[in-house]
C-alpha cells in the first residue's frame, strides 16, 4: 500500500489539536488551524461516528496538490531530496560582495547555505514547483501563503508570485531561495499581481520631508518608486548590513527608530539578497511606496503584532493586495553610495483619484489564529449528525477501536467520561495493554492489531533501555517518536 494511504479507526479532539489513530497503531497529529485538518475531518468524521473504518490518502489533503489542481497542472509540485537539489546551484559571484559596494558588517557563514539551500538533512525531502521549464525548490516555505490563499478563495497572487520567481531562478537561484526564507515567516499576504508586500521605515525631517533613516538624503513619499542602480546593491548573502535598499518584515521593525512606516510593494525579480541568519530583512534594487500605515498601529507592529486588528490598516492592506493604490508618481533614483547622486523624476503630474476601502478588509497571515479552521464543537455537531440512530453492536468494534461519538470518547464500545486529550491518549494505551492480560479463550484467536501494537510498545521500551536512540526505534518498529517518548515518560 502507498505510504500515504492509511486506514483511520478513531480520533481524539482536544484544545491543542486532533490525533487520528491508524489501523496499524500509528498516529497522525493535526493542528486545529490548518486547512488540511478541516478537509481530513470532513472526510473521516462521519465514518468514525458510525463505528466504521475509513481509508484515506493523506497526500490528497495537501495545499500543494490543491493548488496544482486549481492551476490545471500549469504549476506542478514534486518532492526531491535536498542533496539532489543542492546540485542545481553552483557557487557564483553572488557569494562575494560587489567591488562597487561597501560592506558594513560581515556575518558568519552558515553550513548548508553555500548553494542557497537551507541547512537540512541531505536525505530530507523538499518540495519543488515546476513551472514551464523552470524548477523552484523550497516551495514548502510558502505553505502558509498558499493555505491563506486557499482559505480566502483567491490563489491568483500566489500563482503569479511563483511564475515570477521561476522567471529569474536561472539568473538568481541563490536570492530566490533566500527570498523564500524571508516569505516563510512574513506576515503579509502576496499581492494579486505576485508582488511582495512589506514594510519600509522612514523618518520625517524638520522641514517636513520624508527621508530614509540611514543617510537621510533620499526624499520619498507615497507614490515614489525608489530605485538603486543594481551594481550598487551588495548581492552577498554573507554581509548582514550593506549597500542596497533595505526592506523589512514585521519582526524587524522594532530595530528602527523612524516615525513613518510605509507599506511597499517589491517585484520578486528585484530582490537581490537576504542575509544569512537574518531573514527578517532583504536588500532590493527597487520598491514602490503604496501607502502610509496609520500611526495608531505603530506600537502593534513594533511589538510584532498584526496591524490588521485595526480597521483602517486592514482596509489599506486589502486595497494594496487588489492593486487599488496609488501608482508610480515619480522615480527616485540613487546613483551613488550611501544615498548620493539622487535624481527625482516626476512621471505623473495629476494622479487619478482613488476610492479607498472598496475591497473590504484583509488580515495578516497570523491575525485571527485564535479562530481555527475547525473547532471541537463543530466536530461534535458533525459526529452527532452522522451517528446512527440505532447504536452499533459492541461486537463490531474491535479492541483497537477508539471512537469519537458526539464529541465523547468510546473505547471498545464503552463510553469514557470526559477527560483531557492527554488523559484520553493514556487511557487508550492502558486499554491496549489490558488486552494482553486477558485470559485466553479456548478457541484460537487471531492476534489483533492492538496486541501487536502493545508488543511493539514493550519492545520499544526494551530497546530504549538498551541505549537505542528514538530515531532508530522509530525506524525499526515503525512507531512515531512522539509515541515512544510518551511511553518512556509513563514507564
Amino acid at each position: 500500500m502507498n505510504k500515504t494511504i492509511v486506514v483511520i479507526v478513531g480520533a481524539i479532539a482536544g484544545a491543542k489539536g486532533i490525533t487520528l489513530y491508524h489501523e496499524d497503531g500509528r498516529e497522525t497529529n493535526l493542528a486545529l488551524d490548518s486547512w488540511r485538518t478541516k478537509q481530513i475531518m470532513d472526510k473521516v468524521t462521519p465514518y468514525i461516528a458510525r463505528h466504521e473504518k475509513v481509508e484515506i490518502d493523506l497526500a490528497t489533503f495537501d495545499v500543494h496538490a490543491h493548488l496544482e489542481q486549481k492551476t490545471g497542472g500549469f504549476i506542478r509540485f514534486v518532492r526531491e531530496k535536498v542533496a539532489s537539489v543542492r546540485q542545481w546551484f553552483r557557487p557564483s559571484a553572488e557569494d562575494d560582495a560587489s567591488k562597487n559596494v561597501e560592506a558594513f558588517a560581515e556575518t558568519s557563514v552558515v553550513d548548508g547555505h553555500r548553494y542557497g539551500v537551507p541547512a537540512a538533512n541531505p536525505e530530507a525531502d523538499t518540495i519543488v514547483a515546476i513551472i514551464g521549464g523552470s524548477k523552484v525548490p523550497g516551495i514548502e516555505a510558502l505553505e502558509k501563503h498558499i493555505e491563506h490563499a486557499i482559505n480566502s478563495g483567491d490563489t491568483e497572487g500566489v500563482e503569479n508570485f511563483m511564475k515570477r520567481i521561476a522567471s529569474v531562478i536561472d539568473k538568481r537561484g541563490h536570492s530566490v531561495q533566500e527570498l523564500l526564507h524571508f516569505m516563510q515567516k512574513g506576515d503579509l499576504p502576496i499581492a494579486k499581481d505576485g508582488s511582495i508586500i512589506a514594510y519600509k521605515v522612514l523618518t520625517n525631517t524638520s522641514d517636513h520631508q520624508i527621508v530614509d533613516c540611514h543617510s537621510r538624503k533620499v526624499i520619498q513619499k507615497v507614490g515614489s518608486r525608489v530605485v538603486m542602480d543594481e551594481h550598487l546593491v551588495d548581492p552577498s548573502r554573507r554581509t548582514q548590513c550593506s549597500s542596497g535598499l533595505h526592506i523589512a518584515r514585521r519582526g524587524y521593525l522594532h530595530g528602527f527608530s523612524g516615525d513613518v512606516i510605509m507599506m511597499v510593494k517589491i517585484a520578486p525579480e528585484e530582490v537581490i539578497a537576504v542575509p544569512l541568519g537574518e531573514p527578517n530583512k532583504m536588500r532590493v534594487a527597487a520598491y514602490h511606496i503604496v501607502g502610509e500605515i496609520p500611526k495608531t498601529v505603530h506600537d502593534l507592529l513594533r511589538s510584532n503584532q498584526p496591524m490588521t486588528k485595526d480597521d483602517a490598516a486592514s482596509r489599506l492592506l486589502a486595497d494594496v493586495i487588489a492593486g487599488n493604490h496609488v501608482g508610480v508618481l515619480e522615480e527616485v533614483r540613487i546613483t551613488g553610495p550611501k544615498g548620493d547622486g539622487l535624481k527625482i523624476t516626476s512621471l505623473i503630474e495629476n494622479a487619478p483619484g482613488i476610492v479607498h476601502g472598496v475591497n473590504g478588509a484583509a488580515k495578516a497571515l497570523d491575525d485571527g489564529a485564535e479562530k481555527p479552521s475547525i473547532t471541537v464543537q463543530a466536530l461534535r455537531e458533525a459526529a452527532k449528525a452522522a451517528a446512527p440512530t440505532v447504536p452499533a453492536q459492541v461486537a463490531e468494534i474491535t479492541t483497537q477501536h477508539v471512537q469519537m461519538i458526539n464529541g465523547d470518547l468510546h473505547v471498545d464500545g464503552k463510553l469514557i467520561e470526559s477527560e483531557t486529550t492527554k488523559e484520553r491518549g493514556a487511557r487508550l494505551k492502558r486499554e491496549s495493554r489490558a488486552a494482553l492480560t486477558k485470559k485466553p479463550t479456548p478457541a484460537p484467536v487471531k492476534t489483533t492489531n492492538a496486541e501487536q501494537l502493545s508488543e511493539r510498545h514493550a519492545k520499544a521500551l526494551k530497546l530504549h533501555a538498551g541505549g537505542m536512540s528514538l530515531r532508530k526505534i522509530e525506524k525499526e518498529l515503525k512507531i512515531c517518536r512522539k509515541t515512544v517518548r510518551r511511553l518512556i515518560d509513563k514507564a
